[in-house]
Formats: C-alpha cells, sequence, structure tokens
C-alpha cells in the first residue's frame, strides 16, 4: 500500500508528537491544521486516510459536520475525534454518528497505535475489494464504508449482505448471527426490519423443483457457506445463495469473499462489543436491573406507544421499608444483599414483557404495558406475598425486608406526561408508608387536595 496520509486537526498541536511516534511504524505523512477551515482545505487537497480531530476545535460542536464534509468529498477516511473529557454517553452517540473511536487526550501512544492499524489495515482491504470493478466502484465504496464504520448491528447486517450480493450477478446473500447477535437479530426481524436485515431468503427461479412424496414441490437454490469468527469466537454463518445456477453444481465462491467473510467477522465482532458495552451502560452495576437512565427511557418510549395505541401502562414504585436502619444497624453489606435479593424476588414475579429497573438507592420501579390498575394491583400485591414468603436474604431473624409499593395507571385523568405517571406513583407510595408500610396504594386512593395539586407544580 502506498504511503497513508493522516491529518490532525487541534487548536494547540499538543498532540502531534504522541501521533507522530504511533505512525511512524506505519511510514505514514502527518499533516496538521490549527483550525476547521485549514482542516477542511488539507481534507481536499491531501485526502488523508485517517483525520484525528479535536473536539475543542472552534466551529466544531459536533463531530458529524466533519462527517458529512468527508461524505460530500468521497473521503473513504475515518475519523477519529479527540477529547479531553468526552464521558461514555457522548462517546456512543459520536461512535452512532459515524465517528471511528473516541480517544481521550493526552492519547495513550500504543491506542493510538492500534486505532491507526487499523484504520489502514481496512482501508487496504475496501481498496482492494473496490478494485475489483472500476464501474462498480463507487457503490462498493459507499457499501464498505457503511461496513467499516457502522457499529449496529441493523445497518451493519445490511451493509453485510448488501457487500456479498456485489460479489457476483444474481448472488443473494444472508447472515445468521450466534449468541447474543443471533437474539437480536431475531428481534429485528420479528419486528419486521426487512430494510435493516433481510429475511426473505433467495427469490425462487422458475423451472427448479425437487419432488418429495411428503412435502410440496420447492426450489432448491446452490449455496456457499462461510464461517464468522474472530479471535477465537464463532460469531455466525454467512451464506450465498446462486438461484441462476444449476441446482446440481457446486458453485464457485466469487473473487472477494474472503476478504469479505474477514471483515464482516472484524466488524460483527466490534458490534458485539458495542452491544455489551451499551448493555453495561444501561444495567446497575449491583442488581443487574435497568439503571434509572435507561429505565427513564423505557418509560418515555412505552408512554408514548401506549398513548399512540390507546393502550393501557401502569407504573409500580417500590421503596425498601426502614432501608437507612438497616445499613446503620447491620452496615452496608447487608443493605447490598437485601437489595440483591429484593431485585431477584422482582425479576422471579414479574410477567414477560414488565419492565424492571432500580431507579436510586432503595427504590424500585416496574414498567407494566397493556395493564390497567387492577392488574398491576395484583401483580403488587403478589410481589409482596413473594417478598415475604422467599428464603431470607441474610442469616438474621431480625431481617424480614418488607417494600411500600405505589400504582398509577396512564388512564388517569391527571396524568399527561410520563413525569405525571412517576410523581403519583410516588405519590401513592409514601401513602402506603404514611399507612403502615408492607402495602399497596393506588394513584386513585389519594384524597383530592388543593394543595397536594399545589406541591405536584412545586415538584415538577
Amino acid at each position: 500500500m502506498q504511503t497513508s496520509t493522516i491529518l490532525v486537526i487541534d487548536p494547540d498541536g499538543t498532540e502531534m508528537p504522541r501521533i507522530s511516534a504511533a505512525a511512524r511504524p506505519f511510514g505514514s505523512r502527518i499533516m496538521w491544521a490549527d483550525n476547521i477551515e485549514e482542516g477542511m482545505r488539507l481534507m481536499a487537497e491531501a485526502r488523508p486516510e485517517l483525520i484525528l480531530a479535536s473536539d475543542a476545535l472552534t466551529g466544531l460542536p459536533d463531530p458529524r459536520r466533519l462527517l458529512d464534509d468527508m461524505a460530500r468529498l468521497k473521503l473513504s477516511s475515518q475519523l477519529v475525534v479527540l477529547s479531553s473529557d468526552p464521558g461514555f454517553d457522548r462517546a456512543m452517540e459520536m461512535v452512532t454518528d459515524g465517528v471511528f473511536t473516541v480517544l481521550r487526550k493526552p492519547a495513550d501512544q500504543d491506542r493510538l497505535r492500534g486505532v491507526i492499524r487499523k484504520v489502514l489495515d481496512g482501508l487496504q482491504l475496501m481498496a482492494t475489494l473496490v478494485g475489483r470493478s472500476r464501474d462498480e466502484s463507487e457503490r462498493e465504496l459507499e457499501i464498505y464504508k457503511l461496513l467499516a464504520r457502522s457499529q449496529e448491528l441493523a445497518p451493519l447486517a445490511a451493509a453485510v449482505c448488501a457487500a456479498g450480493d456485489s460479489l457476483a450477478p444474481g448472488i443473494r446473500t444472508r447472515i445468521e448471527l450466534s449468541g447474543e447477535l443471533g437474539e437480536a437479530l431475531a428481534s429485528l426481524r420479528a419486528s419486521g426490519a426487512r430494510d435493516a436485515v433481510r429475511d426473505d431468503g433467495p427469490e425462487e427461479p422458475e423451472g427448479m423443483f425437487s419432488f418429495d412424496a411428503d412435502s410440496p414441490a420447492r426450489p432448491r437454490v446452490p449455496s456457499l457457506t462461510r464461517e464468522l469468527s474472530f479471535r477465537g469466537t464463532v460469531i455466525g454463518t454467512l451464506a450465498l445463495d446462486f438461484p441462476c445456477a444449476d441446482p446440481s453444481s457446486s458453485p464457485e465462491a466469487p473473487e472477494g469473499l474472503d476478504e469479505l467473510v474477514w471483515a464482516a467477522s472484524l466488524h460483527l465482532f466490534r458490534a458485539r462489543q458495542y452491544q455489551e458495552a451499551v448493555r453495561l451502560a444501561s444495567r446497575d452495576p449491583l442488581t443487574s436491573l435497568l439503571n434509572r437512565r435507561a429505565f427513564m427511557e423505557c418509560l418515555d418510549r412505552e408512554f408514548a406507544k401506549a398513548g399512540r395505541h390507546n393502550t393501557p401502562l401502569s407504573l409500580i414504585m417500590l421503596d425498601i421499608d426502614h432501608f437507612k436502619s438497616v445499613n446503620d444497624t447491620f452496615g452496608h453489606q447487608t443493605g447490598d444483599k437485601i437489595l440483591k435479593w429484593v431485585s431477584q424476588v422482582l425479576e422471579g414475579t414479574v410477567r414477560t414483557g414488565d419492565i424492571v429497573g432500580r431507579i436510586g438507592g432503595e427504590e424500585f420501579a416496574i414498567l407494566l404495558p397493556w395493564t390497567g390498575q387492577d392488574q398491576a394491583r395484583n401483580l403488587a400485591e403478589r410481589i409482596r406475598t413473594g417478598l415475604a414468603t422467599a428464603r431470607r436474604p441474610t442469616r438474621s431473624a431480625l431481617l424480614r425486608p418488607t417494600v411500600s409499593q405505589g400504582i398509577s395507571t396512564a388512564e388517569h385523568f391527571l396524568i399527561n406526561s410520563s413525569e405525571d405517571l412517576i410523581y403519583w406513583s410516588d405519590q401513592a407510595m409514601y401513602l402506603a408508608k404514611r399507612e403502615g408500610r408492607d402495602t399497596v396504594r393506588a394513584a386513585s386512593d389519594l384524597r383530592p387536595d388543593p394543595k397536594l395539586e399545589e406541591h405536584r407544580y412545586v415538584f415538577q
């Protein structure tokens, strides 16, 4: 591969020594711009393979501007963002938008070297594949840019299928994934996301039938199958169907198949890592339930869905009774055991489709789609009974934790938003505490009180 070019767009240039040292083994040419305008000029003239841009640049509040400019210039470059304090949420957002990765400043030299190697290896593979057909180069370039950049499963699966179809006329490409990726792919197919993931298989050519006494006639389509694996991890299989070929023949592997299998394995492995990172970011580390942020996102989504389809939606808020006294008397380690125990009872009691989260300290929440108040109250009573009959979380006979529960339902006339749903569940839960704890109350049990309504607006 000819000498690569790396463009650094950084106002103070403090990263230049580290980037130069990391790029030295690859013989890359390093260019530097201290402002976005100069960076744009060098992008157009030098057409670099890798662009490292600081998020401290004036005029670059959002890296999507640079990504749009790269697309306009038809660059196959990768964009890496350098940030003093990216934050997990912001970094995930940028990667989803198309940034290759986000590096914290000052950048670690080994991490920089690894990123440069990945980018250059990927672009070399892309050049090999695109070079097969000059007439199709622009279309294939777009396919492989998507394949290299995407870390989300739906666009990545679509890119793999499109790339496989481009290897030879008439090919239809299918992917079957294993483990958590397979479950996610099946979920996409079940939801009807046909634009994102192909699930319709090959078209049936006329005149190709095999007859079986016990089954109706159906076409036989020759295919090639390759295992997708990376670093010893089997990810799934890639299948190419040849509907135009002789059904009795063994089709030859098209040029570029091995490269596609390697690229698909690499980027599906990255998607697996991305999916795991997103999962961990949405989970409470102690109980493995959804954390507050992830639960609130589910609440907003389900509330909007219930409004569109005019279906019931209920919310149960739960608070462990006297939890502060438990921590003060028995210690935080015992408190953690109780939190885990309550979360296990909740997960073992709720129904499929219910959403459970730990939204703070000793407070939990359960979101119940398609559920009215009476059904929600029945579930809350089962939870109360389950906690009373479950094996004690500790050896101490003094500890039999209970919870106070409050229910609100979106059908209530005072509930016009997801915030209202939370507020009235909270009020019902506080009523349960005032009335003796270890009990269940609903928003409809609250007495109309002008002061309470006044406090509601203060609360919001």
